[in-house]
């Protein structure tokens, strides 16, 4: 699901950077279509050659930034945002749109609304959810109060909430090589456990939600489990 070519990649890696670094949001980051044209051209190829018709775009996890200042990640948001809309704008037939949302451990879920409303305005059929923006466990379990505003928003709009973790800043994982991924299968599977043994559904009927990587432990721990069989 989620992708972003090389190209931008690296235009919209300097705007974050700049944007941390000078901590003064207010410059708006265009890409032309000629800058577009070329490796999503080379995008379409690949995914030609494998029978894929439609891909949805979304942010890289790993560059949401959600623990950083919110006055610094709304604006990062909006800017990721209004390039996936761009790209989906150009090539319509062959991407559909799955937001970034503004979260922050500090603020409650309702501050994600109005991207939220943004984003579907835009086309878009749904949106990232990190169950732990700050990086460090320390926001509200997916199951809490906490995140109601988002999901009655979400079940309004008929947007989709597609549940994928960011980095991670525990000390204790940071000997581990790739941790993200460890941090991946944690977030994912208690996510999926919260969820499940909760009245999250029985509340907001018509939400829908995908957790990642088939809730992020048992297929991981399957596939570690086979390679390792001798």
């Amino acid at each position: 699901m989620f992708t972003a070519t090389c190209r931008r990649r690296r235009i919209s890696g300097r705007f974050a950077y700049n944007l941390i670094a000078l901590r003064t949001p207010g410059d708006e980051l265009v890409l032309t279509e000629a800058q577009l044209k070329a490796p999503i051209e080379r995008h379409l190829r690949m995914l030609d050659s494998h029978n894929i018709d439609v891909q949805m775009i979304s942010p890289r996890p790993v560059a949401m930034m959600q623990w950083e200042s919110p006055y610094l990640v709304g604006p990062w948001t909006e800017v990721t945002n209004n390039v996936i809309a761009q790209q989906c704008d150009l090539w319509s037939d062959r991407f559909v749109g799955i937001a970034q949302l503004p979260q922050s451990r500090d603020l409650d879920s309702d501050n994600c609304v109005p991207e939220l409303e943004r984003a579907h305005g835009l086309g878009f059929v749904g949106a990232t959810v990190n169950p732990d923006p700050g990086g460090d466990g320390l926001t509200p379990g997916m199951n809490d109060e906490y995140w109601y505003a988002l999901y009655e928003s979400a079940e309004a709009l008929e947007m989709t909430l597609v549940v994928h973790p960011s980095i991670s800043r525990d000390p204790r994982i940071e000997i581990l090589s790739h941790s993200y991924q460890f941090n991946n299968v944690k977030e994912e599977w208690l996510a999926t456990l919260l969820l499940e043994q909760s009245d999250v559904f029985e509340r907001f009927p018509k939400l829908r939600i995908v957790i990642c990587h088939c809730g992020g432990a048992l297929d991981r721990f399957l596939k570690k489990a086979v390679r390792s069989t001798p």
